[in-house]
């Protein structure tokens, strides 16, 4: 599952146009659905937890948070949980973990203390086997420290150190890029092919979104309003991510297609719309808020979106946060007696 960062992204999250495809903005067909099963859990001893992404085999990876401080945490496609910190990381900052991919293979990014005692945390990265190894790794650039955001079904990882992108492939060989004329490049996604996207930031502070093949060429292209991020890319090469529209102060989701055709779109009339992640089948998962409340969706490739509940849940409290390729949604909502607690939706 190609979901890089993970909500409230502890993770990171343009000025010559590529011959952008006319931008529709839209609210595509939609259906309200509760079809399918629901299975919810915790955390055992979280106050909070977030599942920040889920593999083919149902394996979920996220982070949770108690009173000494964020951790990690993984759920096996049988229901044990199992949390676990990464060596050194500062509880009150964390483990963050941000992607799980077939094998089970987490990684993430924890923080530790700067020896001086400043009030700085350097990031590093790190990579959790299924069997419970954590193995910790810095890429070569200095501050602000290494961001482990995607891993593929390959282990090859990507993310960012310094204000440069990486990839790292299995036996620990660092690829260090920028996209040019960028200032800071953060790769948040690797297909099955190793193809990478992310974003970018030009000398203006303007973000770009850009694609880089598994042969290192880079293709630059502009995010529409040029503020939001790219989010997550399928093993098609379809990218989807958040647009924020400054002037009428709501944010939208977008989808680039492999023949980089981009279109905005909206879960819902009047809603502001938080994307989260994509599928090979071209299933977009998120969430909405609108007058009051947060809804989960699904929008499949044809542009058709579902909305949900959880059922039993306090009505407007579901976040749908990652969708794997046979088209469970793992997310957040909160009960009557506003507790908070995870799901798995099998459609």
């Amino acid at each position: 599952m190609r979901t890089p960062t993970p909500k409230g992204s502890r993770s990171q999250y343009l000025a010559s146009f590529l011959a952008l495809s006319f931008l529709v903005l839209s609210v595509p067909p939609r259906t309200v659905s509760q079809e399918g099963s629901f299975t919810t859990f915790d955390v055992p001893g979280a106050a909070y937890a977030f599942p920040s992404s889920i593999n083919e085999e149902g394996g979920i990876t996220g982070y949770y948070a108690d009173a000494g401080g964020y951790h990690g945490f993984v759920r096996d496609r049988y229901g044990t949980v199992t949390t676990f910190d990464a060596p050194g990381a500062v509880p009150a900052i964390g483990t963050n973990p941000s992607s799980i991919n077939e094998e089970g293979v987490v990684v993430g990014t924890f923080f530790t203390n700067r020896v001086d005692g400043n009030f700085y945390f350097p990031s590093h990265g790190f990579i959790r086997r299924k069997e419970g190894t954590i193995t910790t790794f810095d890429g070569p650039s200095g501050p602000p420290g290494t961001i482990a955001n995607s891993i593929n079904e390959n282990g090859v990882i990507a993310g960012a150190t310094g204000f440069n992108a990486f990839l790292l492939r299995k036996g620990g060989t660092f690829t260090v890029f920028n996209v040019p004329d960028a200032i800071r490049t953060v790769a948040v996604s690797i297909n099955r092919i190793g193809a990478i996207a992310g974003s970018y930031y030009d000398a203006s502070g303007a973000i770009h979104g850009f694609v880089r093949n598994a042969s290192g060429t880079i293709t630059k292209f502009d995010i529409p309003f040029n503020f939001g991020g790219v989010v997550s890319m399928n093993d098609l090469g379809t990218i989807t991510g958040v647009v924020y529209d400054v002037e009428n102060s709501v944010s939208h989701g977008f989808v680039r297609d492999p023949q980089g055709t981009i279109s905005t779109f909206d879960a819902a009339q009047y809603a502001t719309t938080f994307v989260q992640g994509i599928n090979n089948e071209g299933a977009i998962v998120g969430y909405y808020y609108g007058v009051g409340n947060y809804h989960g969706f699904v929008r499949n490739r044809s542009g058709r979106i579902t909305t949900f509940d959880v059922p039993g849940s306090l009505r407007g409290s579901t976040q749908a946060l990652s969708i794997n390729d046979e088209g469970d949604v793992a997310g957040v909502y909160e009960d009557f007696n506003f507790g908070s607690h995870c799901f798995v939706w099998r459609r």
